[in-house]
This record gives structure tokens, C-alpha cells and sequence, in this order.
């Protein structure tokens, strides 16, 4: 969960909101902590666990993309106020929901989605983390007019540098089983790429 709560936060915090990021952080880790506490004390199964999930983070992250415009307007400040307003609108729809399919017993209508709409659900949430972390790390935004700068130096390393990270990460997760397998790893190479860019920047090959 430490570990997702960053990297999630990290994607739905861009754009106008990227330079709250540690707030975004902060209220990810507050949530987390919060829901899990939930769900470990009132939830009717004994080993239940919750944290944060991939295909919500997806969802949350094209909600702040399409709020961009009127995030960039906002004056000091409100940008962040009006995401976290956002954000805690559509936890509190969602909380809803869950306790209307939970207290109607609907649960089982899940099983007459059409598979379809399920593999379209998750293909989709997978293009926006992936789209979001190659913007993340380039800078650049997944669009058919930005693939031409894609060939410039800088975004065309950075590109190289996370699809090389994202197998290190698949083949440490898959092999190594100890839950602090992802944590360590991310912590390793946060510090590691921390020193690079210092010896870059030292050197006269600033990274931007």
C-alpha cells in the first residue's frame, strides 16, 4: 500500500496539480490507512484487506485530466482544493454504491456484465497507467501530435529508462515473493536515480 499510495498518487496528481504532489501523497497514505482500518474492523470477512487498486487510480486520474482546464484556472490554491473536492466526491459516490449493493444484496448482478465491457474496462485502465507514467517520466503527454518528441534525447531516455525499470519491477515482484520486495526496490531505485541525475547535473548534462 506505501508503495502504490505513491506511485497512484503520482498519476492522479499531474498536470495542473503536479506541484501538490505531496499533498496528493499525504492524502493518499491518510486514506489508505483510514479504509484499511475500515475494513479490517467492520468487514464480515475475518482476513479481509483493503488498499489501493490500480483500475480505481486509473479512473481517478482521467477524472483529474478532463478537470484540467478548470484546474489551470483556478488562483493559488484552488486547484488543489477543487481536485481533493473532486476526489472526495467520487469516494463518497462510490461509498454509496458499495452500501446500496451491499444492503440490496446485488452483488451478484456482476455476473451479467458482458465479458467485453469487462476486458474494454481493463484495457482502458491500463492505457491511462501506462499513458500516465510515460507522461510522468517525460514529461510528455500520450498524443498523436507528441510522438515526433519522442525522438529527442531527453524524453527518448527517460522513455527507455522506465521501460526498462517496468521489467525490472515485473521480474522482482514475480520472483522475489516477501512483501517488502516492491517497497525495497522502489526505495533503491529512488536513491539510485537521485545520485545519477546529481553526477549528470555535476558533470554539465543537466536532466529537465
Amino acid at each position: 500500500s506505501l508503495a502504490y499510495c505513491f506511485s497512484f498518487g503520482a498519476l492522479i496528481f499531474a498536470g495542473p496539480l503536479q506541484q501538490y504532489l505531496g499533498q496528493g501523497i499525504a492524502a493518499a497514505l491518510i486514506c489508505s490507512a483510514a479504509t484499511g482500518l475500515v475494513s479490517a474492523f467492520k468487514s464480515g470477512f475475518p482476513l479481509s484487506i483493503s488498499g489501493p487498486e490500480g483500475n480505481t487510480a486509473a479512473l481517478l486520474a482521467a477524472m483529474t485530466i478532463a478537470l484540467s482546464p478548470a484546474l489551470a484556472a483556478q488562483p493559488d490554491g484552488g486547484a488543489l482544493y477543487l481536485g481533493l473536492a473532486a476526489l472526495g466526491v467520487a469516494g463518497l459516490v462510490t461509498a454509496i454504491a458499495l452500501y446500496l449493493l451491499g444492503h440490496y444484496r446485488m452483488g451478484r448482478l456482476a455476473r451479467f456484465i458482458p465479458y467485453p465491457v469487462l476486458a474494454g474496462f481493463q484495457a482502458a485502465s491500463g492505457w491511462i497507467m501506462a499513458a500516465g507514467a510515460i507522461r510522468m517520466s517525460t514529461s510528455v503527454p500520450m498524443k498523436l501530435s507528441t510522438v515526433a518528441a519522442f525522438a529527442d534525447s531527453g524524453p527518448a531516455a527517460m522513455l527507455a529508462v522506465t521501460a526498462v525499470w517496468a521489467i525490472v519491477l515485473w521480474q522482482v515482484t514475480t520472483r522475489i515473493r516477501p512483501f517488502l520486495a516492491l517497497p525495497a526496490a522502489l526505495a533503491i531505485a529512488a536513491v539510485a536515480a537521485d545520485i545519477a541525475f546529481r553526477l549528470l547535473d555535476t558533470a554539465g548534462h543537466p536532466i529537465g
